[in-house]
C-alpha cells in the first residue's frame, strides 16, 4: 500500500507540474484562435436556419422556453465542441480495448444475444456488459484530465501520509481550483484492485451510474453536462452494434499519450482490424 500511495502522489506532482508548464510557457496565436471562433458560430448560425438540421429544431425547442438566441448557441457549442470530441476519444479507447479481449467480446456478444426486444437502439441501454465498458472506459480514460471548479464555501480538505500524519489544505470560498479526473479514477484508495488496469468487471454487482465516479467527467446532479445523455447513448449502440456485428483483432499494441489540449489518445501506430462475425 506503501508503494501505491508513493506512485500515486507521484502522479499528482506530474499533473500540476503539466498545469504550470502549460500555462506559463506556452504561446497562443491569437489571428488564429479569433478565426477558428468566427468559422465555428458561423456554422452554428447556418446550420440553426436550416429546417433539416437538429440545431434548427433546438433552437424552436428552447425558444418554446423561453430561451435567447444566444443560449441557444452556447448550448450547441458544448454539445458540439465537448460532447463529440469526447464521445469520439471514449470510443476510440473502447475499441482498443476490446480488441485487447476476446473473452470480452465474446460475453458481450451472448449478453446481446439473449435479448428479446428489438430494435438494437432500444434495449442496448439494457446491457449491463456494456455499461461497464463505458464507465471503465470514462475511469481509466478520461476524455479531459483536468477541469475547473470554484469552491463554494470555505473547506478543510486532510490527506494522510505513508507515516500517518495529517496534512491540512484550507480552501477558500469562490478559490479557483483544479480537480484532475485521471488522479481520481485512479486512486488506489477508491479503486484498490490494480486501478491503473481496465477492468469492467469492477462494477459487477455495483450500481451503474456516471455519478458512481470520483471524477464526474460530466459534472452532476443540476449542472450535468447536456452532451452526457447523447454520449451514452451512442456509446451504447454503437458499442453493441460493432460486438454482435464484428470480431475485433489487435495487431500491435500502444500508449496513451497526453496532448496540449488537456484530451487524451492513442498513439496513432495502433491498428484493429474487424472481421465479420460468423
Amino acid at each position: 500500500m506503501q508503494m501505491k500511495i508513493k506512485l500515486y502522489l507521484q502522479r499528482c506532482k506530474r499533473f500540476f507540474d503539466y498545469i504550470i508548464a502549460r500555462f506559463s510557457r506556452k504561446t497562443f496565436d491569437q489571428d488564429k484562435l479569433v478565426q477558428a471562433r468566427n468559422a465555428f458560430w458561423k456554422a452554428i448560425d447556418v446550420a440553426i436556419k436550416n429546417p433539416e438540421t437538429l440545431s434548427y429544431k433546438l433552437s424552436e425547442l428552447m425558444e418554446e422556453k423561453g430561451y435567447s438566441l444566444k443560449q441557444t448557441n452556447m448550448l450547441l457549442f458544448s454539445l458540439f465542441f465537448a460532447g463529440i470530441d469526447s464521445t469520439t476519444q471514449s470510443l476510440n479507447y473502447a475499441i482498443y480495448e476490446c480488441s485487447k479481449d476476446v473473452n470480452l467480446q465474446n460475453s458481450v456478444r451472448d449478453d446481446l444475444q439473449k435479448l428479446e426486444d428489438w430494435p438494437l437502439h432500444e434495449v442496448a441501454s439494457d446491457v449491463e456488459s456494456i455499461q461497464h465498458i463505458i464507465l471503465e472506459g470514462l475511469r481509466i480514460f478520461s476524455p479531459v484530465i483536468g477541469v475547473s471548479r470554484v469552491a463554494r464555501e470555505n473547506i478543510t480538505l486532510v490527506t494522510t501520509e505513508t507515516d500517518n500524519k495529517h496534512i491540512f489544505h484550507k480552501i477558500k470560498k469562490n478559490e479557483l481550483l483544479f480537480p484532475s479526473p485521471n488522479i481520481m479514477n485512479r486512486c488506489p484508495f477508491l479503486f484498490p484492485d490494480e486501478p491503473d488496469k481496465f477492468k469492467p468487471e469492477r462494477w459487477q454487482e455495483k450500481k451503474v451510474s456516471i455519478l458512481s465516479l470520483p471524477g464526474l467527467p460530466f459534472g452532476g446532479w443540476k449542472t450535468i453536462c447536456p452532451g452526457w445523455l447523447f454520449y451514452q447513448k451512442f456509446m451504447q449502440i454503437f458499442l453493441a452494434e460493432m460486438l454482435l456485428k464484428f470480431t475485433l483483432k489487435l495487431h500491435n499494441t500502444g500508449e496513451i499519450k497526453q496532448t496540449g489540449s488537456f484530451i487524451n489518445k492513442l498513439s496513432e501506430n495502433i491498428i484493429v482490424s474487424f472481421y465479420n462475425h460468423q
